[in-house]
């Protein structure tokens, strides 16, 4: 695939590229790239990117652009970051817990049994 630098030059002449192609480009120097580059390189083409907006790696693209630039292409593709927030990375598993799954699926199964049971002996004191 082509670099990122090679990418930003190509999309200066409008070359109507097939998002079909543009999917499997570099997958670094395809997040590199503006969405004005990105309509550079597509021209004609650029409507259907709306269709591959859900699916990788068109999808981690968008997360990566402002909303504001992505409405500019006036595709209809959402997903972009707003203005004035920060996007964190959350890791894709939960943190282990010390406690075995059984255990605290056992104690939170038990847990409105016991509060009930504190309430009926707290009502008869």
């Amino acid at each position: 695939g082509a670099p990122g630098a090679d990418l930003k030059a190509l999309s200066r002449d409008n070359v109507n590229m097939n998002v079909s192609t543009f999917v499997t480009l570099r997958r670094d120097a395809l997040m590199l790239l503006t969405p004005r580059e990105v309509q550079g390189l597509l021209g004609l083409n650029l409507p259907e990117l709306a269709q591959w907006q859900f699916r990788a790696p068109v999808r981690d693209w968008i997360r990566l652009q402002k909303q504001s630039e992505l409405d500019k292409l006036e595709i209809g593709l959402t997903g972009g970051t707003q203005e004035g927030y920060i996007n964190l990375v959350t890791p894709k598993f939960p943190a282990p817990s010390s406690a075995p799954v059984g255990t605290v699926a056992m104690a939170l199964h038990l847990l409105p049994a016991l509060l009930l049971s504190v309430l009926m002996l707290s009502s008869f004191s």
